[in-house]
């Protein structure tokens, strides 16, 4: 790596551990700069702004974590829906490692940044919209591979993805709040009830501890 990549890219750094530590409102220019060890002049040869370097901040965030998404969610030997387990299964490991990276329950960049700037930065609440929308690709993806694979039958995809990503978001939110890493601990057994069929399957149901979830038809005939 170059030195110039080398001081963007540990500006970035910065910049995403300060915000995500203390808000965007809290950290200034200056901040970053002196975090960074660098000179004014040098932080505005990379960037425009503020919002500008925590937009690509957050970007540089997604690209490290992209590549979970593509090697769980591109296991094709695994059912989709165990795949989106999986994937929860994952985010609690992931927030593990980070609480002992950096002293407490992190959540996640794309949401905490997001509600905070989105009256206020135009091009960092948009940045978070994006990478969020991104996000819920995956889950949707996975979703219309289950229902064509009558390992689940739903009615529209796209807003169950999003019932995914509010339930994991919202409990990320609280071990934020709570300091509480537990509140992550059983993500995937809480995702299971919201991956069950909107409509009977009459075939294969989705993955639960005790094996496939029945059609709801059927658990009402029991």
């Amino acid at each position: 790596m170059k030195r110039g990549d080398e001081t963007r890219a540990r500006v970035l750094r910065t910049t995403l551990e300060l915000m995500w530590l203390h808000g965007y409102g809290s950290i200034t220019v200056d901040g970053i700069c002196e975090r960074s060890e660098i000179q004014k002049g040098s932080f505005y040869h990379f960037f425009r702004s503020k919002a500008d370097v925590a937009a690509a901040a957050l970007e540089t965030y997604w690209e490290s974590i992209h590549p979970d998404f593509e090697r769980i969610f591109g296991e094709k030997s695994v059912p989709a829906i165990q795949r989106i387990i999986n994937y929860f299964d994952h985010v609690y490991r992931r927030q593990l490692r980070r609480r002992r990276m950096m002293g407490q329950v992190m959540g996640c960049p794309f949401v905490t940044l997001g509600t905070e700037v989105i009256k206020h930065e135009n091009l960092l609440s948009a940045k978070a919209r994006e990478l969020m929308e991104r996000y819920c690709r995956y889950f949707e993806s996975a979703l219309r591979e289950a229902d064509a694979k009558r390992e689940i039958q739903i009615r529209d995809p796209r807003v169950k993805a999003r019932e995914l990503y509010a339930y994991l978001i919202g409990s990320m939110v609280q071990a934020r709040i709570h300091n509480d890493l537990g509140i992550l601990r059983q993500l995937s057994t809480g995702v299971r009830p919201l991956l069950r069929s909107s409509e009977a399957a009459p075939h294969v149901g989705a993955l639960t501890d005790a094996g496939p979830i029945a059609s709801v038809g059927a658990r009402s005939r029991r």
